[in-house]
């Protein structure tokens, strides 16, 4: 009987350090992790005034040449001037920083409104570099997403 009690507790106990390892080796994750040095950094500057009263929800948004996003789009505030955004790299091609409007649809009446000029980069970039874009106040036009 003492022996059963003891060969059960040595087989639990070489199941959970079993457990343990495959878990701690990490067994069976094949994706890589990206860290750092593997993404481009995009980093936008607006530089519009504090003073704009903002009624309709705005993104600043980085998108390749053709519009498409690189990376998650983020909700403007007047109280942010610095947005940072990720793309795994490295990357070839044009890369566009804007800011437009969260739903053009839902657009309200403002008066005054704005938009930004939005501006454009091309070239190779590498991964750990930092892309830096600034994005300037235009006229009362709104700028098409």
């Amino acid at each position: 009987m003492k022996t059963k009690k003891i060969t059960i507790i040595l087989g639990l106990a070489l199941i959970l350090l079993g457990t343990n390892l495959m878990f701690a080796a990490n067994t069976g994750n094949n994706t890589p992790r990206l860290s750092g040095m593997n993404l481009v950094r995009y980093k936008v500057n607006t530089h519009l005034s504090g003073e704009l009263r903002l009624c309709n929800l705005w993104v600043v948004k980085v998108t390749d040449a053709y519009g498409n996003l690189v990376a998650p789009a983020q909700g403007y505030s007047t109280a942010n001037d610095t947005y940072i955004f990720y793309e795994k790299g490295p990357v070839t091609g044009t890369r566009v920083a804007r800011l437009v409007m969260s739903n053009p649809t839902m657009q309200l009446n403002c008066v005054p409104e704005f938009s930004a000029y939005p501006d454009f980069k091309t070239g190779t970039f590498a991964n750990g570099q930092t892309v830096t874009f600034d994005l300037y106040l235009n006229s009362n036009v709104p700028p098409k997403p």
